[in-house]
C-alpha cells in the first residue's frame, strides 16, 4: 500500500515537473518572439503605415540586417518616401539577398540619397542603376569560375570596377 502510494506520488511529480518545464520554455521564449516582431514597430513612428512596417517585417526575415532596417525605414519615411517607393526600395534589397547579391550598395545608395535631399524617385533609379550593375558584374562573374565564395568576391570587384566608370566590352 505504501509502496503504491509513492508509485503515484511519483508519477504525479514528473507530471508536474513536465508542466514546469513546458511552462518554463513558454515563459523564457514567448518575450524573445514578442520582441523579435515588435522590434521594429518600436523603432518606428507611431503613424508608420502598416504596408511600410510590413515590408520592414519582410526585408528582416528575408536576411536583412533589423538595426539598419529601422533605420533606413526612419530615414526613407523623414525624406518623404511614400509607401509604394519605400516598398520598391526593399523588394530591391530583398531580390539582392535573395539572388546572393550584396545589399550593402543598396543600402548605401538609398542613404547617400537621403542625405543628399534627393527626391525618392531619384534614390530610387540609383538603386536600380547598383542592382542592375551588381547582377551584371555577378553574371559575368559566374562565367568565370563555378566556386560560389570566387564569383562573390570577383561579382564584388567587377561591379565596383564598373561604377568606378570601367566600361563592359
Amino acid at each position: 500500500m505504501l509502496m503504491k502510494f509513492f508509485t503515484s506520488l511519483l508519477h504525479k511529480s514528473k507530471e508536474i515537473a513536465r508542466l514546469g518545464a513546458v511552462a518554463t520554455a513558454l515563459v523564457l521564449t514567448l518575450p524573445v518572439s514578442l520582441a523579435w516582431g515588435d522590434e521594429i514597430d518600436d523603432n518606428l513612428p507611431a503613424n508608420t503605415p502598416e504596408a511600410v512596417r510590413t515590408i520592414a517585417r519582410q526585408a528582416i526575415r528575408s536576411g536583412l540586417d533589423q538595426q539598419s532596417v529601422a533605420r533606413l525605414t526612419r530615414a526613407m519615411l523623414e525624406n518623404k518616401f511614400d509607401t509604394q517607393q519605400t516598398q520598391q526600395a526593399y523588394a530591391l534589397m530583398i531580390e539582392a539577398k535573395k539572388s546572393g547579391m550584396p545589399v550593402k550598395p543598396l543600402m548605401s545608395k538609398a542613404f547617400e540619397g537621403i542625405a543628399k535631399n534627393i527626391p525618392a524617385p531619384l534614390i530610387l533609379n540609383a538603386m536600380q542603376a547598383v542592382q542592375s550593375r551588381n547582377a551584371f558584374a555577378h553574371r559575368q562573374a559566374a562565367r568565370l569560375t563555378d566556386h560560389k565564395n570566387r564569383i562573390k568576391i570577383l561579382g564584388r570587384a567587377l561591379a565596383a570596377g564598373l561604377a568606378a566608370g570601367l566600361f563592359p566590352m
